[in-house]
């Protein structure tokens, strides 16, 4: 009698929970109908932490974009001050420049200046030239004058070594100025020696030698003195 009870709750219960079984409602996981009953286990009231599983929460906002690194701070503009101090400066460079480019009068009545720039001494020759002058003879003969024209224009420019208008490129150990003429060329001690057979033309040496001359190579890039006699007109 009461397995047969037990049996009779049974299929009440179970007719009772499939009578609210929806067609559409499916498990997500198994595919099987959800059984949404009134009655029995299924239908009792979840606690706790099982109530705050089943829920889902909403979405969560999305992070805002990153702040933007700093700019750099602008270079300060050039100020009216400045640029005239600028211009100031430049004016007194050439100025300066100009300067250098006067041919120096001494007291032999001729007139000397450097060339512009370094060239061998062939080179040099002809930049003097092209100026209505040529490689120092008059002036590098005489020491004394040597000295006043050296102190001029080569110890203010710490220039020690400067072609002169002497060599003996046509015959070895013959020295000759440029004008065709013969005359002490105050060598240094110890000079001319054409050192390994390759020094044919004649500078003015160290200041420290008392600007003395020395031989040298040709093909050597020197600055150079120029001279012309002094014209008057």
């Amino acid at each position: 009698m009461q397995i047969f009870v037990i049996i009779v709750f049974v299929s009440l219960a179970f007719c009772c929970c499939r009578s609210q079984v929806s067609d559409n409602d499916e498990d997500s996981c198994t595919g099987s109908p959800v059984v949404n009953c009134n009655c029995g286990y299924n239908n009792l009231p979840l606690k706790g932490d099982q109530l705050d599983a089943e829920k889902v929460g909403r979405p969560g906002k999305q992070g805002g974009k990153g702040s933007k690194g700093d700019r750099g701070t602008k270079g300060e503009p050039g100020s009216t001050v400045a640029i005239l101090r600028q211009l100031r400066t430049l004016e007194m460079e050439i100025g300066s420049l100009k300067s250098e480019l006067k041919w120096f009068t001494a007291s032999n009545g001729y007139q000397y200046r450097l060339t512009p720039s370094q060239q061998s001494w062939q080179e040099s020759r002809r930049v003097c030239q092209s100026m209505g002058a040529d490689l120092i003879v008059v002036g590098a003969k005489d020491m004394v004058k040597r000295l006043e024209i050296a102190h001029a224009l080569l110890a203010p420019r710490n220039i020690d070594h400067t072609w002169m208008g002497i060599n003996d490129i046509e015959q070895e150990g013959t020295w000759k100025w440029v004008d065709g003429s013969t005359g002490n060329a105050h060598w240094n001690a110890g000079q001319p020696d054409n050192h390994r057979n390759q020094q044919d033309c004649g500078l003015i040496w160290y200041k420290s030698v008392g600007y003395r001359s020395d031989d040298a190579g040709c093909a050597g890039t020197l600055y150079a003195l120029c001279e012309k006699l002094f014209d008057q007109s």
